[in-house]
């Protein structure tokens, strides 16, 4: 499970709660960025292995910035239209 409990219901994660206190969310990992523990921080999935789903979730996140390691999920849906970018004006 990611970000939901048992029953599927969703929960929210800190991220979310972080950016309606006006933060900017970044994360990090030497793993895959769909990997469960950086995906707790903005996907909803009852399927920890559920990597493309998960994936999706990420250009609908609360996330500004995410790095991760190995490039297998962006090879997999370079056919289909998703935007991986998010442009940011600095004050």
């Amino acid at each position: 499970f990611v970000g939901v409990d048992t029953n599927g219901n969703y929960l929210q994660n800190i991220s979310t709660i972080l950016k309606k206190q006006r933060k900017k969310i970044g994360i990090i990992t030497s793993g895959d960025i769909t990997d469960a523990t950086p995906a707790a921080f903005y996907a909803h999935q009852t399927n920890r292995e559920n990597s493309s789903e998960i994936f999706k979730e990420l250009q609908f996140s609360t996330v500004d910035y995410a790095a991760g390691s190995g490039n297998y999920q962006f090879d997999s849906i370079q056919n289909q239209n998703i935007h991986l970018s998010k442009h940011y004006q600095l004050p």
